[in-house]
């Protein structure tokens, strides 16, 4: 074989290489007890939820967990679907869809139990070349490794613990130019206290990933995270491309009047900024015109009506939320019981200005908007 051949055979390695390691997005590892109530189980179950694009040929039937504490173990994916499900069988699921609002992207959810040797505090990690090309605020995206960390924290003073659970999809859509906010909706089975916090994204050796950026804001503007609420604002992104940011989200245990730290799960988030053709609501709207809200009067100095339809037609849902914000990413209120598919807002119940809400309905789709209540 000559030199010209060896060089051939090189950078078609490196082409296959590339070709079958772009597709991670986002996601975020969680973790709970096997034994709540148990202060002295060491045996936890840990679960990585990661997004990962579709049209690339990469996939992972499986992620290899290390757990901290110096071994390490392949959780294998547990969510089915028939039309991804082939490469993968028996031993192992090919993911799921996440569905119409992103054609192209899967929710890849992997399992596992492990049982700790003693006491302490570890990080538990997955890494997994690489992400996907096009993120503005990583250079060389395609080429960089996707990691993910949390950190889990035993000790029998505290009792047994369970991170925070996001339960939103660790991906979002923007639009240039106009405010957007992101609620992770994350919960705490054990009912501690969260605080939330934007962090560099970091790499395998815990330090600010090589070539990240803090996603760009337009002059005046902001992009913050509220440290109880957990509601992401950005203020305004001015670019339409794809960004990464990383959420802390933090665990402390109130034990006779004294918090104690408890871990914290560290999610990377995307957000895939568009162009707006008619204002943010329509852009916003993380399904096709399918379902729609609608807010009248608006702007309003009276009661405001909220009207669920689906494909044109009245739609009465069961059991969902409609959330109500202030410009800073505050949640104000949050509103229950639709009558049918209506649901009045007392405008007194609120204070004279300008107003984000955010509807959750059970197939995952998510509609926002923005309303004006007048002195």
């Amino acid at each position: 074989m000559n030199k010209k051949t060896i060089v051939s055979f090189c950078l078609t390695l490196l082409s296959f290489s590339s070709l079958y390691a772009t597709h991670e997005m986002a996601g975020q590892i969680t973790y709970a007890s096997k034994e709540p109530g148990n202060a002295y189980c060491l045996t936890y179950y840990v679960t990585v939820t990661t997004y990962s694009d579709m049209t690339s040929m990469a996939d992972r039937c499986s992620m290899l967990m290390d757990f901290g504490d110096g071994s390490k173990d392949s959780l294998f994916r547990t969510n089915c679907d028939p039309s991804t499900n082939t490469l993968c069988s028996p031993k192992s699921c090919g993911g799921v869809p996440v569905g119409v609002s992103f054609p192209n992207v899967k929710q890849n959810i992997y399992f596992g139990e492990h049982t700790f040797p003693h006491p302490g505090s570890f990080i538990i990690s997955v890494k997994d070349p690489n992400r996907v090309t096009g993120i503005c605020n990583i250079v060389n995206s395609v080429n960089v490794q996707f990691y993910l960390q949390s950190l889990v924290v035993i000790n029998y003073s505290y009792g047994s613990g369970s991170s925070p659970v996001p339960s939103n999809l660790a991906i979002d859509r923007a639009c240039a130019g106009y405010f957007f906010y992101h609620d992770s909706r994350t919960t705490d089975p054990d009912g501690d206290s969260l605080i939330y916090s934007l962090q560099n994204c970091v790499d395998t050796t815990n330090t600010t990933l090589v070539g990240y950026s803090s996603p760009p804001v337009t002059t005046g503007g902001s992009l913050s995270v509220d440290p109880v609420s957990g509601i992401l604002s950005w203020l305004n992104p001015p670019d339409i491309c794809e960004f990464v940011v990383c959420l802390r989200i933090e665990q402390w245990r109130k034990i006779k009047g004294v918090y104690y730290y408890l871990g914290y799960v560290y999610q990377n988030m995307l957000i895939v900024v568009a162009a707006c053709t008619s204002g943010n609501t329509a852009v916003l709207q993380t399904a096709p015109i399918k379902s729609q809200l609608l807010v009248y009067p608006n702007p309003s100095s009276s009661d405001i009506t909220f009207e669920l339809l689906t494909n044109g037609s009245p739609q009465t849902p069961i059991g969902e939320v409609l959330d109500i914000f202030d410009l800073s990413g505050r949640k104000v209120i949050s509103l229950s019981g639709f009558s049918g598919d209506k649901l009045l807002l007392q405008a007194k119940t609120l204070a004279a200005g300008s107003y984000l809400y955010k509807l959750h309905l059970s197939d995952l789709t998510e509609l926002k908007g923005k309303f004006l209540i007048n002195p």
